[in-house]
């Protein structure tokens, strides 16, 4: 048997213990990245559930056409409105679309 294969195969038998432990690390979940919408988050930013729904879905689609998902707490809400009034016309959306869009982030950044 030639000794190059029994000494690789001996080094990947940890190959997947070795991501599996990785992995954790790593992983980030689109809950931590856009938060699922609540009727407190609603109320606090003086709109529907629905419209922040469905300015989360865009967020979560949409934008992530072009790049990766941003974290909606990684801008503050000073930053967000000129940051979707730029990337808006990139996506397509509509005013209504867009003023979702800005709802929701509003609603979950600092």
């Amino acid at each position: 048997m030639n000794v190059w294969s029994v000494e690789k195969r001996r080094s990947l038998r940890w190959a997947p213990l070795l991501l599996a432990a990785l992995l954790p690390a790593g992983c980030v979940t689109m809950e931590s990245i856009a938060p699922s919408v609540t009727p407190a988050a609603a109320s606090s930013a003086r709109t529907t559930v629905a419209v922040l729904e469905q300015g989360r879905t865009i967020y979560t689609t949409d934008c992530t056409d072009c790049h990766n998902a941003v974290a909606v707490t990684a801008h503050t809400r000073a930053e967000w409105p000129d940051i979707i009034r730029r990337m808006a016309p990139e996506s397509k959306l509509t005013p209504i679309e867009e003023r979702a869009v800005l709802a929701y982030v509003m609603a979950y950044s600092k």
